[in-house]
């Protein structure tokens, strides 16, 4: 799926810039460690693997631009394939935890970026609809 296509696109790049001005302006310190949990919506479990992915991506590109770079190592965990969880790092010693979930529910989660003398929380607010069953 494009980036065009995805409707957290604009939802990420925001995230990104946001997160990069704070770190910009040197609110933290250089930033050293990041945890990203986030649930993703796919009414479809056909789809849920998909929307993993391109979740895990978008997490991926915010990491890098906080971290000044692509990641050294970029390793899947746990049982699930695709991976629902990586663990990154980077040659200057920085690392992220990107846990991603994906199936019915709103999309939610948090990240906390940690720095050398701070750190950044961020709660993503639940947004999309859940459906709701009707009784027989």
């Amino acid at each position: 799926m494009s980036k065009a296509a995805d409707p957290l696109a604009e939802y990420w790049d925001s995230l990104v810039s946001t997160v990069g001005a704070a770190v910009d302006a040197g609110r933290i310190g250089t930033p050293k460690a990041l945890r990203l949990t986030v649930h993703v919506q796919a009414d479809d479990p056909a789809d849920a693997a998909e929307v993993r992915e391109r979740t895990a991506a978008a997490a991926r590109r915010c990491a890098s631009a906080w971290f000044a770079g692509a990641a050294d190592g970029d390793h899947g965990v746990g049982e699930a394939r695709p991976a629902a969880a990586w663990l990154l790092r980077w040659p200057g010693g920085q690392s992220a935890l990107l846990a991603v979930s994906a199936g019915r529910g709103a999309t939610a989660g948090n990240v906390v970026l940690m720095g050398t003398h701070g750190s950044i929380y961020h709660r993503i607010e639940p947004f999309g609809t859940v459906p709701s069953r009707e009784a027989p």
